[in-house]
């Protein structure tokens, strides 16, 4: 014997089209880079970070802190007809940054009011040269000669390298000597003697004394 049975009448319903989204759409950052992802498509939305669940039900923008090379991120985002699907996979690449150096020949940082300044930089295609905390110069070279500098002057550069990455240099800070007042020389019988105590060097005409460096 056989009978017929009622008949059921399907609804297809459609797969979310669910997207993930970074604001740097080649998803390549430098190392240390924030990365604000936006999500679509979906009333709801679980976050994977390399293929793990990082977040359920995260909300739209979400920020990354820290990224590595090669992380990977996607979601699986339900629709408004409760039917789930998986997003796009978004791969990072992350840059290292430049090791930026600025230099001084003078170890000490140590100059004559006036006297020329020598900075030298290294890590970077670029710098832009920050003068107490202020923006001060833009340098292409690995080397410039300053002769601006004053006394308690700090110096540092943000440099960036050639693949677009910026850091910060360490500060150099500059110790600037007053120019001393021309000695008076006092003659007495043979004897000649300076005004200064110390800090003397004697010359004959254009020629220097050798050990003549007392008053």
């Amino acid at each position: 014997c056989s009978n017929k049975s009622g008949k059921i009448k399907l609804t297809i319903l459609p797969l979310p089209d669910i997207k993930l989204v970074n604001q740097d759409a080649d998803n390549t950052i430098c190392n240390g880079e924030k990365v604000m992802v936006y999500f679509s498509g979906g009333a709801k939305y679980d976050l994977y970070f390399n293929n793990s669940l990082l977040k359920s039900n995260a909300q739209t923008p979400y920020v990354f802190n820290s990224i590595n090379d090669n992380d990977s991120i996607h979601l699986f985002g339900t629709g408004f007809n409760s039917c789930k699907s998986l997003s796009n996979t978004l791969k990072f690449k992350v840059l290292a940054l430049p090791v930026i150096d600025i230099s001084n020949p003078d170890a000490d940082n140590s100059h004559c009011f006036g006297e020329p300044v020598t900075i030298n930089f290294s890590g970077g295609v670029s710098y832009s040269l920050f003068k107490n905390n202020l923006s001060w110069k833009t340098i292409t070279s690995s080397s410039m000669v300053f002769n601006d500098i004053a006394d308690k002057d700090e110096l540092f550069a943000v440099g960036t390298s050639s693949n677009g990455c910026i850091d910060t240099s360490g500060k150099l800070v500059f110790k600037v000597w007053p120019i001393p007042t021309i000695p008076v020389i006092t003659q007495n019988g043979n004897e000649l003697s300076s005004s200064y105590t110390y800090g003397n060097q004697w010359y004959e005409g254009a020629t220097q004394i050798p050990g003549a460096t007392q008053q």
